[in-house]
């Protein structure tokens, strides 16, 4: 019975961890698709921690861990992470470089008023 609760709870705990990536590639702010990802990943501790205590897992078993791990929901989450962040850094330099490119050099940025 007990052994049966822990299978239960794993793949409880792994559908937690494809929602959590399923979540990363559905949000478009990289600060919230980062969110997501780490909440995976903290997910996803807890599993790997529970097949490393166990004495009688298979080896088997921990190769699968480590193949989902290394699938690719994952890497897809990932790299879909990673295109989020270079967007925003695209867009904030872009910006910044706007804004300089609007004032020539010596020119403060709000005039005086002279009324």
């Amino acid at each position: 019975m007990e052994q049966f609760s822990q299978d239960q709870m794993i793949q409880e705990l792994y559908q937690g961890v494809v929602t959590q990536l399923n979540r990363t590639l559905q949000t478009q702010a990289a600060q919230e698709a980062e969110k997501e990802l780490r909440l995976a990943e903290k997910i996803m501790k807890k599993i790997e921690s529970r097949f490393l205590a166990n004495p009688f897992a298979s080896e088997q078993e921990l190769q699968n861990v480590v193949q989902f791990t290394r699938g690719p929901l994952w890497k897809n989450a990932r790299e879909y992470l990673a295109n989020l962040q270079g967007r925003d850094l695209y867009a904030f330099t872009a910006k910044r470089l706007l804004k300089h490119r609007e004032r020539p050099a010596g020119i403060p940025a709000q005039a005086p008023d002279f009324s």
